[in-house]
Formats: C-alpha cells, structure tokens, sequence
C-alpha cells in the first residue's frame, strides 16, 4: 500500500503532456486511493479522467480467466498544456 501511495502521489507529475496514466487495482483497497486520487487529478484542468467509471473485464474474459474477475482498471490523462 505504500508502494502505490506513492506511485499515485509522484507518477502524474511524470506524465508527458497527453501522457496516460493506467492503473489496474485487484482488490478494493487498493482501487479505492486510486479512484480518490484520480477524482482529485480531475477537478483540476490539469487532468483528464479517461475512465469515467471503472472498467471491469467481461463475462468473456472472467469465463477463460478466472482471475481477472476483480481486476478494475482507471485512467487519466495530462492536458495538453
């Protein structure tokens, strides 16, 4: 939890103008400082939230790969400016 503490505290400002930021979290302790931190990235006009809501695997992908039935996946993108 620490480790993506502070990938979510220093990695945005890394990002390249129109750079794209891409988290995929497994449990809901770690999607949810995703989330918050992304919301937050957000309401400033220095970021865009691709993923408005959480992008979850299909019933396709769950049927041939049981593991992936937890996994949700968030973005946001740096403005071009």
């Amino acid at each position: 939890m620490e480790s993506l503490a502070e990938l979510l505290r220093d990695a945005p400002a890394m990002l390249t103008p129109r750079g794209r930021m891409i988290v995929i979290a497994y449990h809901s302790l770690e999607d949810r400082p995703v989330k918050e931190r992304f919301r937050e990235l957000a309401s400033s006009e220095e970021y865009l939230a691709i993923t408005r809501k959480v992008i979850k695997p299909s019933g396709a992908e769950t049927s041939s790969n049981p593991r992936a039935r937890s996994a949700r996946l968030r973005c946001i993108e740096r403005s071009a400016s």
